[in-house]
C-alpha cells in the first residue's frame, strides 16, 4: 500500500469514526436537499433522487442484504439509470443526504468511487457502514441519493474550513496529515482566496452560524464548494481539535479575525511523529 492509499484509508476511518448518530436539527440543516438549490451555482453538478421508504427498510434489515438491487422497485432503478447516463465520463460520485460511502472504497476497482452503472452504485451503498448509519435515522423521512459529477480533485487543493459565529476561523487540508511543500509559498494566497470566497458566497447565507464547509481549488482562481457539515464532535476537524474550537464558540465573539491555515510545514518520516508535529503547529498557529 503506497502513502496515498494509506492516507485514503486513514481519512475514511476518521470519517467513519466521527459518523455517529446525528441530531435531528443537524439532519435537516446539513442535508444536501436543504442547501443545494441555494448554492447550486458554486458547487458540483448534482441530481437528487428521493429514495423510496421500502428501499430504506431494506438497508435497515438486521443482516446485510446484498440483493437490494434486485428487490428495488423497477421504477427507482430506471430513474437512476436514466440519470447516470447524463453524467460525463467517468460517471457520478454518490452520497446520501450527508455522507459519501468512503469506507467502501476498497470495493472500487480503480479506487475512484466513480459510478456509471446500477450494480456499482448498490455495491458501494451496501458495502458502507457510513451509509447504513445514515439510513438508520427513524425520525427522518426525506431520504435521497445525491448523484454528483465525479471530479478529479487534487488532494493538495482540497480544504476543510471552520466557521464560528459566521466568521471563518480555520482552514485545514482534507488530506491530513500529508505534507505539501507548496503551502509554505502559497499559504497566504490560499487564505486570501478561500476568505474571499467565503465572504462573497457563503457568509450569512447558510442556515447556521457555526458550521464546517469543504472546498477545492481549480487553478488558477476558481473555488468549488463540496459540502457542509455540522461543527461538533461528530465531524473530523483534521488539523484542529474540538477542545480548541469549543471555547471560541462559547466566547461568542463577533470580532473579525484572520483565519488560521494549519498545515504540516515539514515532512514526517514516520506516522508516530505526526502528533509531535501537530502540537508544534497548534502552538505556532493558534485559533484566537
Amino acid at each position: 500500500m503506497d502513502s496515498m492509499d494509506e492516507t485514503a484509508v486513514l481519512q475514511a476511518f476518521a470519517e467513519k469514526q466521527s459518523n455517529k448518530k446525528m441530531k435531528s436539527d443537524d439532519l435537516n440543516d446539513f442535508s444536501i436537499t436543504n442547501w443545494y438549490d441555494t448554492f447550486k451555482a458554486i458547487t458540483i453538478k448534482t441530481v437528487l433522487v428521493p429514495i423510496p421508504s421500502s428501499v430504506i427498510e431494506m438497508f435497515n434489515a438486521e443482516e446485510v442484504d446484498w440483493n437490494i438491487e434486485e428487490r428495488c422497485p423497477p421504477e427507482f432503478k430506471n430513474v437512476l439509470k436514466d440519470i447516470l447516463r447524463t453524467f460525463r465520463s467517468p460517471g457520478a460520485f454518490i452520497k446520501s443526504n450527508w455522507h459519501a460511502p468512503m469506507d467502501a472504497q476498497m470495493l472500487s476497482f480503480d479506487k475512484t468511487m466513480s459510478v456509471n452503472n446500477i450494480p456499482d452504485l448498490f455495491l458501494f451503498l451496501n458495502g458502507s457502514s457510513i451509509i447504513g448509519q445514515d439510513f438508520s435515522h427513524k425520525d427522518f423521512k426525506d431520504y435521497c441519493l445525491a448523484l454528483r459529477q465525479w471530479t478529479d480533485i487534487n488532494p493538495a487543493y482540497e480544504f476543510r474550513c471552520i466557521v464560528i459565529n459566521n466568521i471563518l476561523r480555520g482552514i485545514t487540508p482534507r488530506d491530513w496529515p500529508s505534507y505539501f511543500p507548496h503551502y509554505a509559498k502559497e499559504g497566504d494566497d490560499i487564505i486570501d482566496k478561500i476568505s474571499n470566497f467565503f465572504k462573497d458566497k457563503l457568509q450569512g447565507k447558510f442556515i447556521r452560524s457555526n458550521y464546517v464547509f469543504d472546498v477545492y481549488m481549480k487553478h488558477p482562481d476558481t473555488i468549488v464548494l463540496v459540502d457542509f457539515s455540522a461543527l461538533n464532535t461528530k465531524t473530523c476537524l483534521h488539523a484542529f481539535e474540538w477542545d480548541e474550537v469549543l471555547p471560541i464558540i462559547k466566547k461568542n465573539s463577533q470580532e473579525p479575525v484572520a483565519p488560521v491555515f494549519r498545515y504540516l510545514d515539514t515532512e514526517i518520516g514516520m506516522m508516530g511523529k505526526a502528533e509531535t508535529q501537530l502540537q508544534l503547529m497548534r502552538s505556532k498557529y493558534r485559533l484566537n
